[in-house]
This record gives C-alpha cells, sequence and structure tokens, in this order.
C-alpha cells in the first residue's frame, strides 16, 4: 500500500480504500481513494506492508504511527495460510515534525524511473560555514530561558532512547509475526472448537475480556452494532465469540481507534499481531540418510542424490509461541503475579504436526510463579525476595488458576526451581499455595533441574519425561482432518524455573519430543521401534533453541542458556562458555537498558 504525506495528514491508500491519519490530533479516518485529490499537496513517500497502530511512549511526547515496512515470510501453515514476520518498521510522528528519512520502497507509480531517493549532504566547507554562523546568530540573540532549553534538551534525549529501543524491538528481536488469512492468536484446538466464523480475525480475538466480567446477554446489548445482528446469528456463532480469548493479540490497543469504528470497511486496515516466535519446516523421515556432519566427513564417499517425495514419507512441523501482552516486560521490571492474575513472561507454545489431511496440535504453557517476588537490586543475581504475605496472595493465586483452569480444563505444574538456596524460597511459596488451592484438576511436580543435572549432565531431563510418560500419554493432544476433530488435549503442562527461560525451554522440548514421536508413530510415519532420524532430529532441536533464544531476547535481552544442548542435545565447555558471556550481558541490559524499554513495552493489559 502507498504512503503518502499531507500538510496535515499521513495517509494509506491501496485501491478504493484510503486510512488518512491527522498529524495534529491523531485522529484516524476511513475514507475513499478519491478523496486524496482533497488533500493539500500529497507527496508519495513509497510503499509499506500494513498498519501495527499508535502508540505513545510518554505522555509529554507526540503519538507515533508505526507501520510495517519490510516482511519476511517465514512459511506456510496446513491450508496454505503464509505466515509473516515483521523484520522493518517506519515510524511517523504524528506532528508538524517532517519525517526522518523512512528508507522505504519507492512505489513505481509515483517514482517512475527512480532507483532511491536522492539525498542533499552539505560539503564539509558548507557545514563548517553554516556552524559558524548558527553559533554568532546565537550569541547576538537574547539569552533564552536555561530552565526551557535545559527541559527541551531532556525531552528530546528520552524521545531519542524511547524510540531507539522501540526500533530495536521491532527489528533486533524480530519477534513480531501475523497471516492475513490465519488466527495466530488462537491454537488448533480452540479454532477447531468452534463453528465457521465469517467475521474478519481481528474481531474473532477482541471480545474476550468482556465475556469474562458479563452474561453473554449483557455484552451482545452492550454493542449496538452486534445486538442488530444478535437476531440474525446462530446460537453457535454467539457461542464461539465467547470462547476466544485475546490474551496474544498483542497491538489490540494500538489499533483501537480503528476498532471502535465499527463498520465493515475497517476490517481491510486491522491486522492481528502476536509477539512471540514462528518457524515452519518440512522434513522427510529417511532413516538412509546421513546427518550433515556425516556428509561432511572425508570418510564418507558422495552419494548421488535420490528424490524421496515417493520413497519416504515427509510430514510438516511448525512451533508457534504466543506471548500474553498482559504484565509484559523485562526480566528484573515483571516477576511474578499482578492483581488481575496475570503473570510475567506468560507463553503459550503449540507444536504443530501436519501429515496429508491431518493436523496434530499439542499445546504448553510457561510463567513465572505466581505469587508477589522481585528480585531488586544492581547485584550480579539479585537475591529473590517475597512482597506479600501467603494470606494477602491466594486471591491473586485462585484468580491466575481459575482462569488457566477454564481455558485449559487442566493444568500439570513443572516447578524446575532449586529446592535448595536462594531460590528456596519462591519454589516453597509456590507449593503451599497450590496446597491452599487444593484443586483435583491441578497436578504438581518438583524437578530440581540443577540438581539432576549438575555436571553438565543434561540427558538426565529423560529422568523427568519418563517420570511423566504415563501423564503425557492420558493428556493426549488436538487431532483434525478433514471431517473434524479426531480427539483433544486434555489438560496442559504449566513448566517454569526463575526466569522461565533456559531450564523451561529444555524441558519442554523434552516433553514436546515424546509427543511428536507418539503422534508420528500413530500416523505410520515412523516404525513403532525406531527413534526419530538423525537429519530429522537435527532440524527438530534447532527449531526449539531458535525458540527458547526468540523468547529470551524478548524477556532477557540475550539468547538462551543452555542452548547448545537443546540445539545438539550434547553440553560442551563451549556452550558453558557462551552462557557466561550472555549471563554478563544479561546484567549489563537489567542495570542500563531495561527501564528504557520498559517504558517503550508500558502496559499491555
Amino acid at each position: 500500500m502507498e504512503l503518502f504525506q499531507a500538510k496535515d495528514h499521513y495517509i494509506l491508500q491501496q485501491g478504493e480504500r484510503a486510512l488518512w491519519c491527522s498529524r495534529r490530533d491523531g485522529g484516524l479516518q476511513l475514507r475513499p481513494a478519491t478523496d486524496l485529490l482533497l488533500a493539500w499537496n500529497p507527496i508519495c513517500l513509497g510503499l509499506v506492508e500494513g498498519v501495527i497502530g499508535k502508540i505513545q511512549l510518554h505522555s509529554d511526547l507526540p503519538w507515533w504511527l508505526i507501520l510495517i515496512r519490510q516482511k519476511a515470510l517465514v512459511g506456510k501453515l496446513p491450508g496454505d495460510h503464509e505466515v509473516c514476520k515483521v523484520t522493518k518498521i517506519a515510524v511517523l510522528s504524528l506532528s508538524e515534525m517532517e519525517p526522518q528519512d523512512l528508507e522505504l520502497e519507492l512505489c513505481k507509480k509515483h517514482h517512475f524511473g527512480i532507483n532511491k531517493p536522492e539525498k542533499i549532504i552539505p560539503s564539509p566547507d558548507d557545514s563548517k560555514f553554516l556552524l559558524k554562523t548558527f553559533t554568532h546568530i546565537k550569541s547576538n540573540v537574547s539569552a533564552p530561558n536555561k530552565k526551557k532549553v535545559k527541559e527541551s534538551k531532556e525531552k528530546e534525549k528520552l524521545e531519542r532512547r524511547l524510540l531507539e529501543e522501540l526500533l530495536k524491538m521491532f527489528m533486533d528481536s524480530e519477534s513480531f509475526y501475523y497471516s492475513l488469512t490465519y488466527d495466530l492468536t488462537n491454537s488448533v484446538q480452540r479454532q477447531s472448537a468452534a463453528e465457521k466464523d465469517p467475521r474478519p480475525l481481528w474481531q474473532k480475538v477482541a471480545l474476550t475480556v468482556q465475556s469474562r466480567v458479563c452474561s453473554p446477554e449483557q455484552f451482545m446489548d452492550s454493542f449496538s452494532f452486534i445486538g442488530k445482528l444478535k437476531q440474525q446469528v446462530s446460537e453457535l456463532f454467539i457461542l464461539y465469540i465467547f470462547q476466544v480469548d485475546d490474551r496474544f493479540f498483542w497491538n489490540k490497543y494500538m489499533i483501537q481507534d480503528l476498532t471502535e469504528i465499527g463498520t465493515p470497511d475497517v476490517d481491510f486496515w486491522i491486522i492481528p499481531i502476536i509477539q512471540g516466535f514462528v518457524q515452519i519446516e518440512e522434513l522427510v523421515v529417511n532413516y538412509s540418510e546421513s546427518s550433515d556432519d556425516e556428509k561432511s566427513s572425508p570418510e564418507t564417499p558422495p552419494q548421488e542424490s535420490t528424490c524421496v517425495d515417493d520413497i519416504h514419507p515427509r510430514f510438516l512441523v511448525a512451533l508457534i509461541s504466543r506471548r500474553s501482552r498482559h504484565r509484559a516486560g523485562m526480566r528484573y521490571k515483571r516477576r511474578g503475579v499482578d492483581k488481575n492474575g496475570n503473570v510475567a513472561n506468560y507463553v503459550e507454545t503449540e507444536q504443530l504436526i501436519h501429515v496429508h489431511n491431518h493436523t496434530l496440535s499439542f499445546i504448553q504453557t510457561r510463567g513465572s510463579v505466581p505469587v508477589f517476588w522481585s528480585q531488586v537490586g544492581y547485584r550480579y543475581n539479585p537475591r529473590p525476595r517475597l512482597d506479600k504475605s501467603e494470606k494477602e496472595t491466594v486471591a491473586y493465586f485462585c484468580a491466575h488458576f481459575e482462569e488457566q483452569l477454564k481455558i485449559y480444563k487442566k493444568q500439570v505444574i513443572i516447578n524446575l526451581v532449586d529446592q535448595a538456596g536462594r531460590e528456596k524460597i519462591i519454589g516453597d511459596a509456590y507449593l503451599k499455595q497450590v496446597l491452599l488451592f487444593n484443586n483435583s484438576h491441578l497436578t504438581y511436580v518438583s524437578f530440581d533441574f540443577h540438581e539432576h543435572c549438575r555436571g553438565m549432565k543434561f540427558e538426565n531431563v529423560q529422568t523427568l519425561t519418563d517420570a511423566i510418560y504415563d501423564i503425557i500419554l492420558d493428556m493426549k493432544w488436538c487431532w483434525v482432518d478433514q471431517a473434524g476433530v479426531i480427539c483433544k488435549q486434555e489438560g496442559i503442562f504449566r513448566v517454569n524455573c526463575m526466569d522461565c527461560l533456559d531450564r523451561t525451554n529444555v524441558v519442554q522440548a523434552a516433553i514436546a519430543r515424546v509427543v511428536m514421536e507418539q503422534q508420528l508413530k500413530k500416523l505410520g510415519v515412523m516404525p513403532p521401534e525406531q527413534p526419530l532420524p538423525v537429519k530429522c532430529n537435527r532440524i527438530y532441536q534447532i527449531m526449539w533453541a531458535n525458540n527458547g533464544d526468540s523468547i529470551s531476547r524478548q524477556y532477557a535481552g540475550t539468547a538462551a542458556l543452555k542452548g547448545d544442548f537443546t540445539r545438539t542435545g550434547e553440553r560442551k565447555l563451549a556452550g558453558v562458555m557462551k552462557d557466561g558471556v550472555n549471563s554478563a550481558n544479561r546484567y549489563y541490559l537489567n542495570r542500563f537498558k531495561d527501564a528504557y524499554r520498559q517504558a517503550v513495552i508500558g502496559e499491555r493489559a
């Protein structure tokens, strides 16, 4: 779509549609494309991919319009649904300030024959002359109010730092994804539980919060545009509205001005975006194929490549992690539970397998220990502390798990924190709250990861997966085909350590692998007594390692620790040394950078 700059508006236009954004008050208007003729001297700045929304980084600063400048295709989910990653954004100040060089792709219609916009760069001599003239003029004018000058400079510095963090959050972490045809905010099971819905994606994920605090009838009456449809839709349609949640609709409040317009024309401009991770790969089950390392060995003679399409089965595997927009923030700025029952670093991870017309999905979650706790101070590893008493915590712990059980029916907690030392206080508080909650649908499993895997023996994680093997089988997974739902996943594993990053990702990958092997054997893709082929296993490990790195960058600012084990299945000295570097980087980011990143993230609840 084309982006135009006019005197009072920025205008986005595609085909017969146009979205006008005021540079004075940030107001959004839907207008026909022909109204471009009414704009004051519109200039085409280039092409963009879509609208993320508006954001105000600080109450003293103007609103900014955030656009998708560049995307990358991640892959296609079953049904030929394309999933894209936001790789670059454009940020426009909704003020009279002239836009900086946005580096947009130029549209051929308005920039015919031009590859790049010309930049006028003054020569060094001109620059010196201008600086000298400016200094001379400045010294001859009346002295301005020093206080105002200082405030103005501080405001500019704050704006620059926050804008820099905003750009880094989008472009360095590469953790924002969207699809124009598939609902990334929802799992296969939640989607299959509802009837086909003709509404656009954003409406399917926007109505949950209200449904939790009022009856369907009250909620329907509170929206006139839905109220008019009340008599025209089936009971199943109405029911579906209240089955969907919006926890992972990351930019919901950034596009609130658009959703409040309430007309069908607005659907084109609204793109639900998730923060998290998506990777999609096609794997071939070929036991005769050597791994990449073996192929590169001088002892392995070169082999002729053979077509495996008809000989060896193929399957698609996708990993989708969705970060909750509630209690969002950086590691030491967001811990534990809040007064709404939301926890820090809450992520739902879905592993999806697709073979022929069969799609199988398995979900796990991670999230901070749901008690009030923090780690305050500037030490390398601050000692954790409890911020509220056991009695004060009960109501909020209950609110968290009541919501979880409402969504997932059953929960198996796997607590990986140390049962001795400084982490013990958090683990003990967790167990006490579970006992007080006393719910038969909640199972608690404690596994002291560092104790069991001492001496880099991370393969001992299998001790845990062996112990919970029957629980994994009983939990099952979601399985759908063209005819409908074959079976459903009954409950989920909720895994946590202190940060819900490094240890958590290792354990979740181990559980997911057990599930995937069972799924492939059920489908006849793998022989009953064989493990996953070497090359398939290598790609699978890399996917989970990438997932861990991405979630870690979003919460702690660096790649995950212990990632070498997830990536290769082995723990080596080089990996330990790399973890030391990442730990030092985490300390630096927490000490000097996280406050600005937290200000940019703000409250997404």
